[in-house]
């Protein structure tokens, strides 16, 4: 499997997000199979107890997820990658796994400002928000948000509105709302 697979897959079992998959992924040393990447789990996580069951239901799951990003159009990059974004690899608590639609040319050297706020807001916040992105755009800065609804979708709105380029970064994986 490769590394992108291998990823895929840790972060389908329980209890492991971005920090224990880089540990066990620091920990192998090649690309490897089911029955070595549990050993190599169970190494590295002692007493969490994995079992071949668990692993090889987070590779269905895995292989699903790719199906899924291959009929959406939706490219996976792996933090090996060499298109991963590097400013995100010198994130204090950075992603092992990206899903992209588009063109993520952009997050590598394009000067950025990310936008958050309430999802909530008042109509003047929402105002603010599409104004300020529109503005940036237009001086050719990437608006960068969550794409919630309220201020990020507004800033969202305000980047297009002005002919700019827009990235947002879910938190979630395909089909989840």
């Amino acid at each position: 499997m490769d590394v992108t697979m291998m990823l895929m897959i840790l972060k389908n079992l329980r209890g492991i997000g971005n920090a224990r998959a880089r540990l066990v992924l620091e920990a192998v040393d090649s690309i490897m199979d089911l029955q070595s990447l549990l050993d190599s789990l169970n190494r590295v996580l002692p007493g969490k107890g994995y079992g071949m069951d668990e692993v090889e239901t987070a590779a269905l799951l895995a292989a699903a997820d790719q199906g899924q990003a291959l009929e959406l159009g939706v490219r996976i990059l792996s933090c090996k990658d060499p298109g991963f974004p590097h400013r995100l690899l010198a994130a204090t608590r950075p992603p092992v796994l990206l899903y992209c639609k588009g063109s993520h040319a952009p997050l590598q050297n394009d000067p950025a400002i990310a936008v958050i706020g309430s999802r909530t807001p008042g109509a003047t916040g929402l105002d603010l928000a599409e104004a300020y992105a529109g503005l940036m755009a237009s001086e050719g800065i990437l608006v960068v948000s969550g794409l919630a609804r309220g201020i990020d979708a507004s800033a969202h709105r305000g980047c297009m509105n002005a002919g700019g380029r827009t990235a947002a970064f879910l938190a979630h994986g395909l089909g989840q709302p």
